[in-house]
């Protein structure tokens, strides 16, 4: 389980950084909030 949690988090690094050279700050927010508002409603 260990080596999954390394590679999802390299994959996420390289993700993020790829995502910066793409938007905007203001699209990245905006995304953000996007992904909390999914998130929260995927629990209930």
């Amino acid at each position: 389980m260990a080596k999954k949690t390394v590679h999802i988090k390299e994959e996420e690094g390289q993700m993020f950084r790829i995502a910066r050279g793409i938007f905007s700050r203001e699209e990245l927010r905006d995304l953000a909030s996007r992904m909390v508002v999914l998130k929260r409603s995927s629990r209930a």
